[in-house]
């Protein structure tokens, strides 16, 4: 049985962006694992007549092309914001992507085709699917990472949301496995397939891997100042806007020389013209706000390493990446208590409600007045937090489609 991952998805978006998302990044490392494991596993992507193969060496370059180290753009304005958010939204068709050699793929009955991207960026991903499982005979496997654009779909852009719920109905209709990268994730998904009438059908739970590659390698983050670190796309759900808020009261309350700079790591997602224009319009809280887009591997890690502590303000999330990279490199979170959150960071994390910013002040506040409490919460956290290998996802996804 060779398992076949769609890798369409990172091979359109790195032709649109320059640095990877979490979604992204899943996809790469998970395959990665499953070549290092050396289990019969191959990749495809979705080209102009059905799938094609695609070589394990070429998506290694082209991810390298997008986390190797680059100087970061200029701050966008919020058009431009919005024109990347726009251009995410559509597919690039195989004959812009002249690299790849795009021979058809060999799957046949038996085979797992594993959908683990983000394939709702193409309206014909859901119908491609099935029409490769009707022809070839191959058991359909689809990663779910959360479903929230059909939940709270005015955190989104109308398009993408539409989008979004027409191909989760289509891969739902034809997954034969269905795996979720948080039991909030599977909750979320029986209780969707429930209300839409649909066979009651177990989800296998995956966890992730956490950290960026060991390679990731720098040495100064290059603030040059006390900081606390987020680490996320900016869009609305992910609630900068609340840290926005929370470092106004602080700078009120505690004064300019008592708060540390607060760091947006991460580039613009849609719907987030509105918070930059505002950041704008304050000169960034007097220089209090920092941002960060377009950093490399070994940016990210230096701005971990230096943070004093990371937050993550979340209101939904399917797992929560970030928080269990901020653990990884022993760095001390202050995260959601949201959703799929809590299962990232269990006790090593303190949580606050993402939306009450007097909470997640005072939870910031209590942090910046026990210096040698921050310290010792680090101790703990590099002790006793114990990082999940991307070999161990592998195998959970393995069992998960078996």
């Amino acid at each position: 049985m060779t398992l076949w991952v769609d890798v369409g998805d990172l091979v359109g978006y790195a032709s649109v962006f320059r640095r990877p998302s979490g979604v992204q990044r899943v996809v790469f490392e998970l395959s990665r694992a499953l070549v290092q494991d050396d289990a019969d596993v191959g990749f495809v992507r979705h080209g102009d007549h059905g799938f094609e193969a695609v070589a394990w060496a070429e998506i290694a370059a082209l991810f390298d092309a997008l986390a190797e180290d680059a100087p970061p753009p200029d701050q966008p304005s919020g058009a431009s914001l919005q024109l990347q958010a726009w251009r995410a939204l559509w597919a690039v068709p195989a004959s812009l992507l002249p690299r790849f050699s795009r021979p058809k793929s060999a799957m046949r009955p038996g085979d797992v085709l594993l959908v683990a991207g983000a394939g709702w960026s193409d309206p014909d991903h859901a119908a491609q699917v099935a029409r490769a499982r009707a022809r070839h005979g191959v058991t359909v496997a689809l990663l779910v990472y959360d479903i929230i654009p059909v939940l709270r779909p005015e955190w989104f852009d109308p398009l993408q949301a539409t989008r979004f719920r027409r191909w989760l109905d289509g891969m739902l209709a034809v997954s034969d496995r269905l795996l979720a990268i948080s039991h909030a994730t599977a909750r979320d998904l029986a209780a969707y397939r429930a209300a839409a009438g649909m066979a009651e059908r177990g989800v296998h739970v995956v966890r992730l891997g956490d950290g960026l590659p060991a390679a990731a390698q720098a040495e100064k983050a290059g603030i040059g100042r006390p900081y606390a670190l987020f680490v996320s796309t900016i869009e609305v759900r992910k609630n900068h806007a609340l840290l926005v808020d929370v470092w106004r009261i602080l700078l009120a309350e505690l004064g300019p020389g008592a708060v540390p700079a607060l760091v947006f790591a991460g580039r613009p997602g849609g719907l987030s013209g509105d918070l930059v224009r505002l950041l704008e319009a304050s000169d960034y809280l007097d220089g209090h706000v920092i941002l960060r887009h377009g950093a490399s591997d070994g940016d990210m890690a230096a701005l971990y390493r230096g943070c004093d502590f990371t937050l993550f303000p979340s209101l939904y999330e399917g797992w929560g990446l970030p928080v269990a990279e901020s653990l990884a490199f022993g760095r001390p979170c202050l995260a959601s208590c949201a959703s799929s959150v809590p299962e990232v960071g269990g006790d090593l994390v303190r949580y606050f409600d993402p939306l009450d910013p007097e909470d997640c002040a005072r939870a910031v506040a209590d942090v910046l007045a026990d210096p040698a409490g921050l310290q010792a919460w680090a101790a703990r956290v590099a002790a006793d937090y114990r990082p999940v290998p991307w070999a161990q996802t592998a195998a959970m996804v393995r069992r998960g489609v078996a």
